[in-house]
């Protein structure tokens, strides 16, 4: 009996130092074959991998969409004027950083932004004319020829280039040449006409031929009207002459 149990006892302890061995041989197994960049939450190296590609697939699902094509509709409440030619090129640009709605939108305020302060800082810069100051000195200058010497000169105006109206005269060469003509008239024409003969006119007889003119069909005639148009061109003429005689 005795042998019996020692015999049990050994054959147990025999089995418990098995076990150990078997469990220190598999850990130590484990230890020699983990990555030393593999973090502690993971057990294997596919563990990990499969994580990454799950937060991978997460982050492609929250990424914002991107539309094929954007929407204006609001550029006009910023100040902006797109034809098709400069929304397809907007499309082309806002597509390539990857832009929402909503950042294309928030980009093309900011342009506006940057365009309205240009354009403030372009006129604060530029001289500060009181058009109503002007005008009264205008109707004080020409008295009851206001109306008609107006008239005159916004017809003469839409034979002109718009860079020539919005620019200084100085800048342009159709200005230039404007402010030479202005000089001539100022400045009072050659009194020696053809074969040295002196022409003069006086203050009368141009007052008189304004009148005539004034009182004429053709001066009633409609504004564009070629024969309308001459006459009054002829009556600022008239005007110009009168004002270069000495008083």
């Amino acid at each position: 009996m005795e042998e019996q149990t020692q015999t049990q006892e050994s054959l147990l302890d025999s089995n418990t130092t098995t076990e150990t061995t078997t469990e220190a041989t598999e850990t130590a197994t484990t230890n020699d074959t983990r990555p030393e960049w593999l973090p502690e939450k993971f057990k294997t190296a596919e563990d990990f991998a499969k994580s990454y590609s799950e937060l991978e697939k997460k982050i492609q699902e929250k990424q914002p969409e991107i539309p094929e094509k954007y929407d204006y509709s609001y550029a006009g409440d910023l100040g902006l004027d797109m034809n098709e030619e400069q929304q397809a090129q907007a499309n082309e640009v806002f597509r390539h950083y990857g832009l929402t709605q909503e950042q294309a939108k928030g980009m093309l305020s900011l342009y506006s932004d940057s365009i309205q302060s240009f354009a403030q800082q372009y006129q604060q810069q530029g001289p500060q004319i009181d058009m109503t100051m002007e005008q009264g000195q205008l109707r004080q200058t020409w008295g009851k020829e206001y109306d008609v010497k107006m008239g005159a000169v916004r017809n003469f105006a839409k034979t002109l280039k718009n860079d020539t109206l919005n620019a200084p005269l100085a800048n342009t060469a159709e200005g230039l040449q404007i402010l030479a003509d202005a000089m001539a008239y100022r400045n009072g024409v050659n009194p020696i006409a053809d074969g040295g003969i002196a022409t003069t006119q006086s203050a009368a007889d141009i007052r008189a031929r304004i009148n005539e003119l004034r009182d004429s069909d053709s001066y009633r005639l409609p504004q564009g009207d070629i024969v309308g148009e001459q006459t009054r061109a002829e009556i600022y003429k008239l005007y110009q002459q009168l004002e270069r005689i000495p008083k």
